[in-house]
């Protein structure tokens, strides 16, 4: 199975590497697909630990499981996806100003309504394939800027607060018998004390509930923390690494900074707007030509259409 496909990854553009580095880099970014599946998968398994006890139902625990599992992946694709860019070499200032581009390949003079729309499609290639022999494939070595480092920081902070979130779950069903020992003796000490204002608030069922035996997911937050102590924060830091490993292969392999799919991505998306604008400009001379036409205005006329009469 192409996992690539997973985070976004276009068989067409793909098909544009080489092909010596195609296989590899389809390697590269399946591996990256399953990892960003896995780690959703784990999102899932954990907001099911998390919501069932406090729904007391299963159904709704897996709902809410596979919402927010799907909510995580996208998050990560989204991550990811944006993570693979051309900063650093000479195709990115083409690809943060496409004006550049279009400056370079449109024709002022041209009657864009005359032309079809495979003879626009066949401009665009074209100003892309001398784009593509114009710019260098190394990447060489990107300076980390402010907005780099800015956005970096971001993605780590958001990541790493949504491993902590669901490391809580894991860690939960890991040590799920020893923390209903634990409650079950403070069931049995409310019980002694006839406390059932507590008894009713914080125990589902007198200690029969679902998974756990309370209902509040607060109070078993308090058991698993003070019960771990300073494990839970080495657990957590595990499962913050594993949240930002593919990240950091995206920010530190040379491998994925240099590939040719990134290049050739940069190029599709110049091309699919190139494409768009000269639709845009042949839509402006048609409008243009037919105004001059109903009110006779020559000098609104496409240079064009003024040779021709």
């Amino acid at each position: 199975m192409n996992w690539y496909r997973l985070i976004g990854v276009d068989d067409r553009v793909l098909a544009n590497v080489d092909p010596q580095h195609n296989e590899r880099q389809s390697y590269i970014l399946s591996m990256i697909g399953i990892m960003i599946t896995v780690i959703p998968f784990i999102c899932f398994l954990s907001s099911i630990v998390l919501a069932a006890p406090i729904f007391q139902s299963w159904i709704v625990g897996i709902f809410i499981g596979l919402f927010l599992g799907l909510v995580v992946f996208n998050l990560y694709r989204l991550f990811v996806m944006t993570a693979l860019d051309v900063s650093g070499t000479a195709l990115e200032s083409y690809y943060t100003h496409h004006e550049k581009h279009f400056d370079a390949n449109i024709d002022v003079n041209q009657d864009y309504s005359q032309l079809t729309d495979q003879d626009l499609i066949k401009i665009a290639n074209d100003s892309i394939v001398k784009l593509r022999k114009k710019t260098s494939l190394d990447a060489g070595h990107s300076k980390i800027t402010f907005e780099h480092l800015l956005t970096m920081v971001f993605r780590v902070l958001i990541l790493s607060t949504i491993a902590i979130i669901f490391a809580s779950g894991i860690e939960l069903f890991l040590f799920k018998n020893q923390i209903n020992n634990t409650i079950q003796e403070v069931i049995t000490l409310y019980q002694n004390q006839n406390n059932t204002e507590a008894l009713n608030v914080y125990f589902a069922n007198n200690g029969e509930g679902l998974m756990f035996k309370t209902n509040s997911i607060l109070f078993l937050l308090q058991v698993l923390i003070k019960g771990l102590g300073v494990w839970k924060f080495v657990i957590d830091i595990i499962f913050i690494i594993i949240f930002l490993i593919p990240l950091a292969i995206i920010f530190k392999s040379m491998e994925l900074k240099k590939s040719e799919y990134v290049q050739e991505l940069a190029l599709f998306e110049i091309e699919t707007t190139f494409l768009h604008y000269l639709r845009t400009q042949k839509l402006c001379n048609e409008i243009t030509n037919k105004i001059a036409i109903e009110y006779n205005y020559d000098f609104l006329k496409a240079p064009t259409s003024n040779n021709e009469q």
